[in-house]
Parts: C-alpha cells; sequence; structure tokens
C-alpha cells in the first residue's frame, strides 16, 4: 500500500531548552541548510516528507499554536515582506512555503499525555492508511541518492509490514534512545526483523537482550526518529489508553511498537543511510548548527 501520509508531533513544551522556548518554540528554532538558508526546523521536516512522496501532513500542536503554525506556513501576506523579499530566491522560498501550508493540517493535542498519546491524536486524520511518523525535534540528513524517509518507505511499500529507522549507537547513548534487536535478513542493506525493543535501557538490560549480530559489543541499534506504521499502531495505542497502561505518567509510544510487533508478527528495522541529528537538547543544538548543512549529500 502507498504510503501518502506523514504525522510530525510537535506539541511538546521544548523544557530541556528553556528559557528559549518560553518565546520561541523550539520546531521553529533556526538552522542554516546547505544552501545557505536559514529554516526552522519544522520546515525542514515538512520538506523531508515531501522528499519522499508524501501527499499530505498532518502536525500535532498545543491548541493554541495554529495560529503561530498558520503565520509560517500559510499567511503569506505580511505588509512587511516587500522589504526583505528582494531576490528571486527569497520569491520562490516563499512560494515554496505557500504549496507547504496547502498540504498541511493541524491537529491539537488537548492535553500533555505523552508522545503515544500526541501520535494517537492523529488517529482520524489518518483514516486506515499506513503513514510515515518524523520526530519533530530531529532532523534528518541522508548521506546516499534518497532521502531517509524515503529509504523508510521503500521497505514498507515492498514489504507491507511497519519498519522504523535505527542507527548505531554507542551505549553511553541507550539512556536516550528506544533500542533495538533482531535477526538478519539483507545484512548489506541494514535490514533485520525486530525480534526485542526497549526504551531507554541501562547499559546492563542492553547486554543481557538487546545486543546485534554483528555490531561491536559496546554499538547498539536505536530508533532514528522515523517511522512508517501501520494503522493498526492506533489499536495498540487505544488499548494503552483504555486501560491506563502508562509509564512514567506518560502514554508512551515504544510499548504500542512493542504490542504491534506482537500482534502483526513481522516488524521490520532498517538501518537508515544517513545522518540524525537530536535538537531536544542544548549539547545537540548546538551541533545541529555546526554540522547540518554540510552532512547533507543530497
Amino acid at each position: 500500500m502507498k504510503v501518502r501520509k506523514a504525522v510530525i508531533p510537535a506539541a511538546g513544551l521544548g523544557t530541556r531548552l528553556f528559557p528559549a522556548t518560553k518565546i520561541v518554540k523550539k520546531e521553529f528554532f533556526p538552522i542554516i541548510d546547505t544552501n545557505e538558508v536559514a529554516k526552522p526546523v519544522i520546515q525542514l521536516n515538512v520538506e523531508e516528507a515531501l522528499s519522499a512522496g508524501i501527499e499530505e501532513i498532518a502536525i500535532i500542536i498545543q491548541p493554541d499554536d495554529e495560529p503561530l503554525f498558520q503565520s509560517y506556513f500559510s499567511d503569506l501576506s505580511n505588509h512587511l515582506y516587500p522589504r526583505f523579499i528582494k531576490t528571486e530566491q527569497q520569491v520562490q522560498l516563499l512560494e515554496a512555503l505557500k504549496e507547504m501550508g496547502q498540504r498541511i493540517t493541524y491537529i491539537p493535542q488537548a492535553v500533555q499525555e505523552g508522545f503515544g498519546h500526541a501520535v494517537y491524536c492523529a488517529r482520524e486524520w489518518v483514516a486506515g492508511e499506513p503513514f510515515l511518523l518524523i520526530l519533530g525535534d530531529h532532523l534528518f540528513c541522508s548521506t546516499v541518492e534518497i532521502s531517509c524517509a524515503k529509504q523508510l518507505i521503500n521497505i514498507y511499500e515492498k514489504y507491507g509490514h511497519t519498519v522504523s529507522g535505527v542507527d548505531q549507537t554507542h551505549v553511553s547513548r541507550l539512556k536516550l534512545f528506544g533500542t533495538v534487536t533482531g535477526s538478519w535478513i539483507e545484512q548489506a542493506q541494514g535490514l533485520f526483523l525486530i525480534s526485542h525493543l526497549y526504551e531507554k535501557p541501562d547499559a546492563a538490560y542492553a547486554q543481557e537482550h538487546l545486543m546485534m549480530p554483528g555490531l561491536p559489543s559496546d554499538i547498539y541499534f536505536c530508533f532514528f526518529g522515523m517511522h512508517v506504521f501501520s494503522y493498526a499502531i492506533f489499536e495498540m495505542l487505544e488499548y494503552q489508553i483504555k486501560h491506563n497502561i502508562r509509564e512514567k505518567g506518560e502514554f508512551q509510544l515504544t510499548s504500542a511498537q512493542e504490542r504491534l510487533r506482537k500482534y502483526e508478527g513481522k516488524y521490520y528495522g532498517l538501518e537508515i543511510r544517513g545522518k540524525r541529528f537530536d535538537m531536544g537538547v542544548p549539547l545537540e543544538y548546538k551541533k545541529t548548527i555546526s554540522l547540518f548543512g554540510a552532512a547533507i549529500s543530497r
């Protein structure tokens, strides 16, 4: 089945980037791309989705934030524009924002109930289709000709089952990410079947349960921040919400993914040929500012 839709959660409070996030949402923090154009994180994620052939995008937002997003992607009549829209490139950039805005739907997350709950808010909009999920506080740079998102979509459309992007991560950083292991299908292509996944394990748990054949003993596969889910993920999330199954007080996505793996019988992992930048913490944002533009190769 063709993957036409993408969901980008952007309703987080950005507490780790306080006090800057008191006035600017982290999804609007600026990044300089390879063309020396300053763009907010959310635009780069929308571009990532569109690069993979996505037709419609839902952004999960806080209820009061829609005017902010609308003003960026859709309100192109600001009386100040003539003062800084002076080149053909700037005209083209403004037109590109208009085209993006026509593809975007905004879905409010009325209460902050966790990442899994944020994804669940898109259930009606997704309407029975598979969908691409992109974390709103990550950025992605492919190191091959096709985008990171397209790499994942190609696997889903070939095999017809949920697939999560992963990348190699040192044991010292496992506390930041969901971690997976499994059995290889095409090791040269980085494709495997996931047999176990766990959110932010400690080193002892990872060593006992999550080591991946073929990787060094201190390296693990962690989620890349990008997935293509079958619609059944919403059934797993609904079960957790209905039965009030929480972790640290919130509804999480990773446990729903494990439930989905068992339910569907097949859940693929793909080592992405690309780089991930985590925008959610100050030091990683600092690295992103320095390295993002240079990392893009497509």
